[in-house]
């Protein structure tokens, strides 16, 4: 039976540290250390899915995918886990591209009792889902309905990126429009928008959009690939080449709407182009 916060917090933060200044003023050193052992071992019976967490975060930081994997499936499989630690979870497994397992997790947890808040990233990470797994159509229509209520920064990057992949660019416009006055400092935002402009070949807009997205500084390959790729369609190879190399040089995952190996064969279609020209 999971304890209430309050006791958590009572027997963690309260009577374990009182025993052990009592018994520490009493110089009592058997039962401190007994004391000691106890509390280091209820800490951990009644934290271990914190302390799971903040083990998956650290490996995550440091780039060791398969360890933060390991400790957010521990966090997960306990029997009290919380929908934090699913959604966690299933946001690691999407950046690892392991999509499969991710909808299983999704499935699993669909039927849980959770706030606002938590359904809100569910039914976000879901849509990811979808769009990974080339379910676009449903993805759009999950977008539809998650934007009505949840407006947020991070929905629409997902949201204006995958409408762009649908057959309506009028529609991709409207809400890339729509994100970019919700917030126009956002690089994904800028990214989307541009990259619709490109689609419907008003490059001007797209230039003047990617312009102001590459004095940000951004640190994701997306937004200096797509710069490439209007340099490519205004006719400057030299441009388009300089900042897909550029695009190599950011960090790619399961998320990113590139994968590393289309960036390296549109490098070798500008070489290819540039050597024609001469």
């Amino acid at each position: 039976m999971k304890l209430s916060k309050t006791l958590t917090k009572l027997i963690i933060y309260l009577f374990f540290p009182l025993m052990i200044i009592f018994f520490g003023f009493r110089r009592d050193y058997l039962y401190l250390s007994i004391v000691i052992i106890l509390y280091f071992t209820v800490f951990f019976f009644l934290k271990k899915e914190e302390l799971f967490i903040i083990l998956a975060g650290y490996h995550d930081k440091n780039k060791h995918s398969l360890k933060s994997l390991k400790y957010l499936l521990k966090a997960y499989q306990l029997k009290s886990s919380s929908m934090d630690t699913a959604n966690k979870f299933i946001y690691l497994l999407l950046k690892n591209e392991k999509y499969k397992k991710c909808g299983q997790i999704i499935s699993e947890v669909e039927k849980r009792e959770m706030t606002d808040t938590e359904k809100e990233i569910l039914l976000s990470n879901k849509a990811l889902y979808l769009w990974k797994s080339k379910q676009i159509k449903q993805a759009i229509t999950l977008y539809d309905q998650l934007i009505e209520t949840h407006e947020s920064t991070s929905i629409y990057t997902a949201y204006g990126y995958v409408v762009t992949l649908g057959n309506d660019l009028d529609k991709a416009l409207n809400v890339n429009l729509q994100a970019h006055n919700f917030n126009s400092n956002s690089k994904g935002i800028m990214d989307n928008l541009g990259l619709t402009y490109i689609k419907m070949g008003k490059l001007d807009k797209a230039e003047k959009i990617y312009k102001k997205l590459i004095e940000k500084n951004p640190t994701f390959p997306e937004a200096y690939y797509n710069m490439g790729i209007l340099m490519q369609l205004r006719g400057n190879l030299a441009e388009s080449k300089y900042y897909i190399k550029r695009a190599l040089e950011k960090p790619f995952n399961g998320l990113s709407t590139i994968s590393k190996d289309e960036v390296n064969k549109k490098l070798n279609y500008i070489n290819r182009l540039q050597g024609n020209i001469s």
